[in-house]
């Protein structure tokens, strides 16, 4: 009973313990709950702020476009008034001339003078010079134009750029994106793992549910993970034989007939085939690698349209795809694994 006594005292004194430890990070949940708070209000500050900053910019720059809008049209209605009255002096000067032409000699040269003096005064503003100044203005804001598309495109880079750094590098993801592979579009002739951090070729087709996203020709499976922004990494470990390919897909690739892998198709991709490294661009290029990768990180960038191939091992650069175009769809880690292949992501 003593013991029994005793074993209860420490229960209940473990208990004291987890409601302690319980109340604590309630507290501190509060607590977070607080700064998350505080830190959205001052996010939808700063970004108001900026919205301001950028509209008003937006309307001065329209308002001063909008003067010489209005310069345009005013030296347009001086240009042709005043053209209007040279034309009309010049009608009357040719119906002079060709009156005189007609009248005797001595008679033609009584004010013939007169007639060339009136001619001779006669000078035009031709319209090229009048719209310099305007044309120098215009030129102007084509460079504020210019200016302004560079310096967003270096803001949206820096805070891009920033953002996903201190995001992907905070503790637990050591700066790579986890990925796992999605069932639901595996082909039937692969094979997932239970964790679908692996996927590998089997023999026997396999009886799989249908889904309209499911490859069904073509051995590919994708990951869960899309995006259509920012920059993400993630590394494979491929097969040692065999055929194998990964890379990034467009949403949109066809999934029930033969997938070709190239660019034009939705597809950047590196892989094995025999001996072979190779690129899937158009046509394919054979890559020359100094050895063996025994992982290959993929590396995207969403924004700047790039994707590149390196060996995880050594850091050592295998392919990159120049300015890849993603129009604006929801792109997917992507996998093709060949006869007697195998893929595996690694944590």
């Amino acid at each position: 009973q003593e013991e029994i006594q005793s074993r209860l005292g420490d229960l209940k004194k473990q208990r004291e313990e987890l409601l302690g430890l319980k109340r604590a990070g309630r507290r501190r949940s509060l607590e977070y709950l607080k700064q998350t708070q505080a830190e959205r209000r001052k996010i939808a500050s700063e970004f108001q702020r900026l919205h301001q900053f950028l509209e008003e910019q937006e309307q001065l720059l329209l308002a001063r476009l909008g003067d010489v809008d209005r310069q345009i049209a005013r030296r347009h209605k001086e240009n042709a008034t005043k053209l209007a009255g040279e034309i009309s002096l010049l009608n009357v000067l040719i119906t002079d001339a060709e009156r005189k032409c007609q009248q005797p000699a001595t008679e033609f040269l009584k004010d013939v003078r007169n007639t060339w003096s009136r001619c001779n005064k006669l000078h035009s503003q031709k319209p090229t010079e009048t719209f310099l100044e305007l044309e120098r203005k215009l030129s102007a804001f084509s460079h504020h134009t210019v200016a302004l598309r560079e310096t967003l495109r270096k803001c949206q880079d820096t805070l891009t750029s920033h953002l996903d750094k201190d995001w992907e590098k905070s503790p637990g993801t050591d700066g790579k994106t986890n990925v796992t592979l999605d069932p639901d579009t595996a082909n039937p002739w692969l094979l997932l793992s239970a964790d679908q951090k692996c996927v590998s070729w089997v023999a026997a087709r396999q009886d799989l549910p249908v889904r309209h996203q499911r490859f069904y020709s073509s051995r590919c499976v994708l990951g869960c993970q899309g995006f259509t922004s920012g920059r993400r990494s993630w590394e494979v470990e491929p097969g040692l034989s065999g055929a194998w390919a990964v890379g990034v897909s467009r949403a949109s690739v066809g999934r029930k007939g033969w997938v070709n892998f190239c660019p034009e198709e939705g597809i950047w991709a590196v892989g094995l085939s025999g001996d072979q490294y190779r690129a899937f661009t158009s046509p394919v290029a054979p890559l020359s690698l100094n050895h063996v990768p025994e992982r290959i990180c993929i590396s995207v960038d969403y924004e700047k349209g790039r994707v590149a191939f390196s060996s995880a091992d050594h850091t050592d650069p295998i392919f990159t795809f120049p300015e890849a175009y993603f129009s604006g769809e929801k792109i997917f880690p992507f996998f093709w694994v060949g006869r007697g292949s195998w893929l595996r992501l690694c944590p």
